[in-house]
């Protein structure tokens, strides 16, 4: 290498050092007041106040070398603090008002009349000047005069009210309803000024209004509903309904709605127009006539078997009315049963076995008449039934 491109290495090294610590050990302290605060100022001496004490705040802010060869500046952190200051001010002190004292009072004054005395009044006063307010002190507080009253001679007597004459009567508010005939209010009144009462004289007795009502007339038409009349008379019963024995006649009579009949859309008469009267009537006495079976109904189903295990029983059931004719007059009723029955065995299942004692050799073996008559039983139709019915009366 040659002496001068050494000589240029060591001048850029030398001048890159040289920077890097001027800028690393920069500290810059900006001395910008952000904020200014009075604290105190001395008590006021005459109308003006001589110094004052207030604050003020810096910021202080710090660097470090940073970026490409150290070239730059980064901010590392920011700190404020407060420097305390005094000054000489000529601002002007705030005085607030004083009331000076009471002035002594003055000579009464001529004897005036009022309601029901006379009365004499004098006067003090006092002044807002102990000290004044300036510099925008407060005012004082309060009234700036008194006043004394006494009462003087004559004094007037008591007088009594008395009630004047009562005024005209004048309407107040439409007539009640929407249609038809209504009522409006009217009212008068009085006033107690015949005379006023004065002095503690007595009120006037009685009311100062009067009510009274008066009848007026809609210009719109009520609806009106209709209402039933009175019943007509009674007509002519009919014939009895039957020849003999005992039967039913009818009569009939009839009402109008006409005590009003509806007008202006109003509503009909509720109810019946026609009414009737109904009454037993009995020509002759009919002949007696013996009751007859109807024809047997049709069968229903079997019922459950009446055994659980083992044999058993099921029935079924039909009926039968006596209506074909029914007896009247003393007639006999029918012969014979209203129930026709039908059964047939069944068997579900077989019942578990038993466990018997077994009978001593001296004592003899007895046989089961239940199961005797069970085993013998004849199968009972609806025809045997009948037969035995028939037979029994």
């Amino acid at each position: 290498m040659t002496k001068i491109s050494i000589w240029c290495l060591i001048s850029l090294i030398v001048t890159l050092f040289f920077v890097h610590c001027t800028v690393a050990s920069g500290v810059k302290q900006n001395g910008i007041s952000k904020e200014k605060r009075f604290l105190s100022c001395n008590k006021c001496t005459g109308l003006r106040v001589t110094t004052c004490r207030y604050k003020e705040k810096y910021r202080r802010t710090t660097y470090r070398a940073c970026g490409f060869l150290w070239r730059k500046r980064c901010k590392t952190g920011t700190t404020y603090f407060w420097k305390y200051k005094s000054r000489r001010c000529n601002k002007r002190c705030r005085v607030n008002g004083s009331w000076s004292a009471w002035s002594t009072w003055g000579r009464w004054g001529v004897c005036q009349e009022t309601s029901c005395r006379r009365q004499q009044k004098r006067l003090r006063t006092r002044a807002c000047t102990d000290p004044k307010p300036r510099n925008g002190g407060r005012r004082c507080r309060g009234s700036s005069f008194q006043l004394m009253s006494r009462s003087c001679k004559p004094v007037y007597s008591k007088v009594n009210g008395n009630w004047g004459s009562w005024g005209q009567w004048k309407a107040y508010g439409a007539c009640s309803g929407t249609c038809g005939q209504g009522r409006r209010l009217l009212i008068r009144e009085r006033t107690c000024n015949r005379p006023t009462p004065k002095c503690g004289g007595r009120r006037c007795l009685g009311q100062s209004i009067q009510i009274k009502y008066k009848s007026c007339v809609n210009n719109k038409k009520c609806k009106e509903d209709g209402v039933w009349g009175a019943w007509q008379t009674w007509g002519d019963f009919t014939t009895c309904s039957k020849t003999c024995g005992t039967g039913t006649k009818v009569r009939h009579r009839v009402r109008y709605c006409d005590n009003p009949s509806p007008a202006n859309g109003g509503a009909n008469c509720q109810g019946n127009k026609r009414e009737r009267d109904k009454s037993v009537c009995n020509v002759r006495h009919c002949p007696p006539r013996d009751g007859k079976w109807s024809a047997w109904g049709q069968w229903g189903h079997f019922r459950h078997c009446s055994e659980t295990c083992g044999h058993g029983v099921r029935y079924r059931y039909r009926y039968r009315e006596c209506n074909n004719p029914e007896p009247e007059n003393g007639g006999k009723k029918c012969p014979g049963s209203l129930k026709d029955e039908e059964f047939k065995r069944c068997f579900l299942q077989k019942c578990p076995k038993m466990r018997m004692k077994l009978p001593s050799k001296t004592s003899k073996i007895k046989p089961n008449e239940n199961s005797i008559k069970n085993e013998t039983s004849p199968v009972i139709t609806g025809d045997s039934v009948n037969q035995r019915n028939q037979t029994s009366e």
